[in-house]
């Protein structure tokens, strides 16, 4: 049997997390009333924590809670009309997918790595970029 961190813990955990984004999304866009915000991709990694919120069902049909932790990735500096920046783009959201998701594994050490966590976090950063990249092109 697995141990699961405590409620408690679990709601250090997040707060500690939630923090932390809140504070870097603030760092990163500025405060004042007249700051421009950056041009940023968000990414997203996340990891089944608990079995008890149903956010979504195992093949077993147990309910699973997941949590997610996720950071933005700038490209204020690029110019997405050139090859050479959209590949910078796509390796800054590679590597932040990878990060991300090695931080997950140390937060929940008792919970069982997910082997697609980089690659999933990745696909779904990956629209917007596409996105992006699309306006910028046209």
């Amino acid at each position: 049997m697995r141990a699961f961190p405590s409620s408690k813990r679990r709601t250090h955990i997040r707060f500690a997390i939630f923090s932390s984004l809140l504070g870097a999304t603030f760092a990163l866009t500025g405060s004042g009333a007249g700051a421009q915000p950056l041009e940023t991709i968000v990414v997203t990694a996340p990891r089944i924590v608990q079995q008890t919120i149903v956010t979504d069902r195992t093949p077993t049909g147990t309910p699973v809670e997941t949590t997610t932790i996720s950071r933005n990735v700038t490209f204020s500096d690029l110019d997405l009309t050139k090859h050479a920046d959209v590949e910078e783009l796509k390796m800054r959201v590679k590597t932040t997918a990878t990060d991300l998701c090695s931080e997950l594994d140390k937060l929940f050490p008792l919970q069982p790595k997910d082997a697609t966590c980089a690659q999933k976090s990745e696909d779904r950063a990956m629209v917007q970029v596409d996105s992006l990249i699309s306006d910028a092109q046209k």
